[in-house]
């Protein structure tokens, strides 16, 4: 069994190379995004805001820590907080706000999620597929 201290973290660089990949996408597709890596606590570890509305930079960031809280695509867990559901009100019993919809997805290295990204600012579709590019990126800095 792991315990916390031998689980994978975020890597610095391997972040600061997912953000860059996802920025350069969203630059050709003329997206108006943030993106965001966060370690599994949700603490940001590099972000690019790449021209958005200002409330992707929170989004991105919640989606993120969705991810990265729960070990799953955020678009995964908002029908599981909804009234009626098992974690209904979960948001609420957070200290830091979480986004339940596409556009976070966890970072799993060694089988341990250790950390997410999360894009926001352009269409779903187009959130999902830069931060999916993003997350490729990190993996392949390694």
């Amino acid at each position: 069994m792991s315990t916390p201290t031998d689980r994978p973290v975020v890597d610095g660089d391997r972040a600061l190379a997912a953000v860059t990949h996802g920025a350069r996408l969203a630059a050709e597709q003329s997206a108006r995004v943030t993106i965001c890596v966060v370690d599994r606590a949700g603490v940001i570890a590099s972000y690019r805001h790449h021209d958005a509305v200002t409330a992707s930079l929170d989004l991105a960031a919640a989606k993120a820590r969705a991810a990265a809280g729960l070990a799953k695509p955020s678009g995964d867990i908002g029908a599981g907080v909804v009234p009626g559901a098992p974690f209904y009100g979960l948001a609420a019993a957070l200290s830091s706000p979480i986004a339940t919809f596409d556009g976070g997805f966890p970072i799993v290295v060694d089988g341990h999620c250790c950390g997410a990204v999360g894009v926001s600012g352009a269409s779903s579709a187009a959130d999902v597929q830069i931060a999916q590019a993003a997350l490729a990126a990190y993996h392949d800095a390694g």
